[in-house]
């Protein structure tokens, strides 16, 4: 998308916003920041911004606003489903965070438990893991309750199914001995 293209300019925008200590921003325009954020995240590609994204939102978390550390826990728990494995890293980090304030966020608990388990991301019916249902979700969280929110959860993981490969097909598009000139390397 276009905004892909302006990602390293919007990100440190955007999380100087919610971060603590920064900028002299009020906690509601950092509230919404972080908000504005959980709904992007899921559409972006953040491999790259990892490190710029978490170690923010473990400030937020460690910081002594409620609210802020509520919204911080929510945009944690898109942003593993987003980043998927890559996010396992900063778990310490943040569990120990968390752990200090004695904070419990169901759907932070399920994405560190699925990354520490490895187990595969899957796709939902609407094509997103099943995270991405909670991130629209908790967008309207402000109007209904966290129970609210967890009913609109797509249902967890369903196993995957192995692939049927056609083993014939397969050494014939691996095999390379019998290229021999440009022209044979270019049509395999």
């Amino acid at each position: 998308s276009s905004l892909e293209e302006h990602l390293h300019l919007v990100l440190p925008a955007m999380v100087r916003l919610f971060q603590p200590g920064v900028a002299d921003v009020p906690l509601v325009v950092r509230r919404e920041a972080m908000q504005s954020l959980r709904r992007l995240l899921p559409k972006m590609q953040l491999t790259g911004y990892a490190s710029a994204i978490v170690h923010p939102l473990a400030r937020c978390l460690d910081s002594q606003h409620d609210d802020l550390r509520k919204e911080a826990a929510d945009v944690v728990a898109v942003l593993g489903d987003a980043l998927g494995p890559d996010l396992a890293i900063f778990l310490p980090l943040l569990r120990k965070t968390m752990a200090r304030h004695k904070m419990h966020h169901p759907k932070f608990e399920e994405v560190a438990a699925r990354m520490l388990e490895r187990a595969p991301y899957v796709e939902g019916p609407n094509g997103g893991t099943h995270l991405h249902a909670y991130a629209a979700s908790s967008a309207n969280s402000d109007a209904a309750s966290n129970a609210d929110a967890e009913d609109q959860l797509i249902p967890a993981f369903t196993p995957l199914q192995p692939l049927k490969v056609n083993e014939l097909c397969l050494k014939r598009a691996w095999e390379s001995s019998q290229r021999s000139t440009k022209e044979d390397w270019e049509e395999w």
